[in-house]
């Protein structure tokens, strides 16, 4: 039985999603088998996780799931540089270690652009659905 060009397309995209999978589990049990030592004797501190998010949507139009998918996104980022970049440099400086200082994207305008109250993306998006206002021109009015 043949397949179609789509059916062929998307049993090739399976079989990539498939591989990729069982390529980043092998790597994350190889490096927390090799961890497993320095874990055990000084605990959670020297073990490392990989978060990945599955999958990259192209669409031709973005619509509110996309959107709070992109503030996830957002979030996770912004946590991530928190947890990572910023307390490892408060440590070193602590320490006082001596090391070259980094410069790296901080997403808090975004963030603060699309959170906050009254005027963040979200709480006008919450404002109008309460009433009951609709399409492109309002949300263009109020975010402008």
């Amino acid at each position: 039985m043949k397949n179609t060009c789509d059916e062929a397309r998307n049993s090739r995209d399976v079989l990539a999603n498939n591989l990729y999978s069982r390529f980043v589990d092998y790597v994350v049990g190889a490096i927390n088998d090799k961890l497993e030592i320095g874990k055990a004797i000084f605990g959670n501190k020297y073990a490392i996780n990989l978060l990945d998010f599955f999958g990259f949507e192209c669409f031709k139009e973005n619509h509110l799931p996309q959107f709070l998918v992109n503030c996830l996104n957002e979030q996770f980022q912004y946590h991530y540089i928190q947890k990572v970049f910023r307390a490892e440099t408060q440590d070193l400086v602590s320490e006082d270690i001596e090391f070259e200082t980094q410069t790296f994207f901080d997403n808090k305008t975004t963030l603060n652009h699309l959170l906050s109250k009254p005027d963040g993306v979200l709480s006008i998006i919450d404002e109008a659905s309460k009433k009951n206002l609709s399409g492109h021109y309002i949300m263009g009015k109020q975010l402008t």
